[in-house]
């Protein structure tokens, strides 16, 4: 008699004796077998279990239903197979469902029994769309921990945005959740289906009250989820007073200028000059264009100027005041200096040929400032301001456009001292020598300077061209080190203007004859040739 003929006695004797595992493999040999055995094995799979965490006491073990032990033990099968037949735990006097809340709650890390109890909970009529918004805002913390390759753009600071709104990061959430969902494949599937059959909100729970948290969007950097988000409707313009829109946050987010998801959202219909403002605050804010200049992220802001944002508008950057600038002064004046040369300069390119004014103005702490002073004061090195400034010269920059107080570029950089003024000096001498544009030389300052210098030793030493005086004079004084600081200086522009002064240079001939009166008096007071300074200066005055 072959074993999937034996009669039905013998098959439900056999069974009595078999554990758990042996009783199953018995119940697949046939349908036959299957159908005998089915209540057999509801009622082994249904009974109560003695609760997880053991105990001394074993006269007093604690009895939990089967469906809430399967949970507790991550049992899949038999929670798949409880429910299946009707074990849901749902207390019906009561009328909950507390094993549900367990499994759909914040933190709850296997993403398999809540997939299943969410469809049980659906095909009851239990799951509203406010509930599955409710769960989506649980889950969504846990695509945090996921190892995948959907985290755009690479630098997008995933953990950062968990810490401020989640919560913190917990080490023991993170395994369990690579775990059960490695990739969070099954987690985006569990988003999609929440969405596209439950109506879960795509924007944000309505039952968080706090403006800390951001919407989901502002919650995820899984580029998989981020496009389900949008395309089921996610709101791109939402904000509160402490979260901004989300392509602010992107921006904001962003360490790498992967312009990946800021074009999703723009795409979308985000609007690229959204300005957004904190705490009711009626004037500033921030635009996405100029959080996106000032981190130094040039790809994203020709994104930003491709899909529309404005490239002639004034605005005082966020956390600034007494500022009004515009988007190529800010980015000449304000960009991350540790951005690379190359991006900034092709976007400047952008800006120009999207129509910006090249020698529009700013409004900087009271002063007018136009894009070759921001090219001169910025905060690169020498070599790249120079570059800067030949870049712009070339597409037009006026070197000659009086600010309201009347001075050209040379006349207002020299009035503005800061403490990299040497060079600030280097580079207009350097341009200078390049181009052949003397009136970008500062004659007329350190012509000033150096009489002022010369002055001041004179009148320190109370000396006369007298030979005895001369041989008492204290060279190491003050006044001295600034004599012959100021003077490699002058000489560096004397001889600059020599090389491309015109005839007709006042200017020019100033200096000259300032030279030809002065220079064997101060080798003498200085007690020897001092050499014509190099460039880059390592000295302001």
């Amino acid at each position: 008699m072959p074993f999937s003929a034996l009669p039905n006695e013998l098959v439900l004797d056999t069974a009595s004796y078999l554990d758990d595992a042996s009783l199953s493999s018995l119940s697949e040999v046939s349908w036959r077998y299957y159908s005998l055995l089915e209540g057999e094995i509801f009622k082994r799979a249904n009974a109560d279990r003695p609760k997880s965490t053991p105990s001394t006491d074993v006269s007093n073990v604690e009895l939990v239903p089967a469906i809430e032990w399967a949970v507790a033990n991550e049992k899949v099968l038999l929670v798949r197979y409880l429910l299946d037949h009707g074990v849901t735990g749902i207390n019906a006097k009561k009328n909950t469902w507390d094993i549900f809340c367990i499994v759909a709650s914040k933190g709850y890390a296997h993403i398999d029994i809540t997939s299943l109890f969410v469809q049980k909970a659906g095909g009851l009529g239990w799951l509203e769309p406010t509930d599955a918004t409710r769960i989506l805002h649980n889950i969504l913390p846990n695509m945090f921990y996921v190892k995948n390759a959907h985290l755009k753009p690479p630098g997008y600071s995933a953990v950062s945005a968990l810490k401020k709104q989640d919560g913190g990061y917990d080490k023991d959430q993170g395994r369990n959740v690579r775990r059960h969902d490695p990739d969070g494949s099954k987690t985006v599937k569990l988003i999609e289906q929440l969405l596209r059959t439950y109506d879960a909100d795509p924007t944000r729970y309505s039952g968080e009250k706090s403006p800390q948290f951001g919407s989901f969007l502002h919650r995820t950097a899984d580029y998989r989820i981020f496009e389900l988000l949008i395309d089921y409707g996610a709101d791109l313009e939402w904000s509160s007073s402490l979260r901004w829109p989300i392509i602010h946050h992107l921006i904001s987010e962003n360490y790498k200028d992967d312009s990946t998801l800021v074009r999703a959202v723009l795409e979308a219909g985000a609007d690229p000059n959204q300005l957004w403002r904190e705490w009711g605050a009626k004037s500033g804010g921030a635009l996405p264009l100029g959080l996106a200049i000032r981190k130094g992220l040039f790809r994203v802001a020709k994104t930003l100027v491709k899909y529309g944002a404005s490239t002639d508008v004034r605005y005082t950057p966020y956390g600034y005041h007494n500022i009004e600038t515009t988007p190529l002064v800010e980015t000449i004046l304000f960009s991350n200096a540790t951005a690379q040369l190359e991006p900034q300069s092709k976007f400047i390119e952008a800006l120009l040929e999207a129509g910006t004014d090249i020698n529009d103005r700013a409004i900087i702490h009271g002063r007018y400032v136009l894009p070759l002073d921001a090219a001169v004061m910025n905060p690169r090195g020498y070599k790249d301001r120079v570059a800067l400034i030949h870049m712009l010269l070339s597409r037009g920059a006026d070197p000659e456009k009086k600010n309201k107080d009347g001075r050209n570029l040379t006349q207002r950089i020299m009035q503005w001292k800061e403490s990299d003024h040497a060079i600030r000096m280097s580079v207009l001498i350097q341009i200078a020598l390049d181009l052949k544009l003397p009136s970008l030389l500062p004659g007329e300052y350190v012509l000033h300077a150096a009489s002022e210098a010369l002055a001041d030793t004179l009148e320190t030493y109370k000396i006369s061209n007298s030979r005895y005086s001369l041989e008492r004079l204290n060279r190491s004084t003050s006044s001295h080190e600034t004599l012959k600081k100021v003077w490699a200086t002058f000489q560096l522009v004397f001889m600059a203007y020599k090389r491309i002064a015109k005839p007709d240079d006042s200017v020019a001939s100033t200096v000259h004859d300032f030279w030809d009166k002065n220079h064997a008096r101060i080798k003498r007071l200085l007690g020897t040739a001092t050499p014509a300074a190099v460039l880059p200066l390592q000295f302001g005055f």
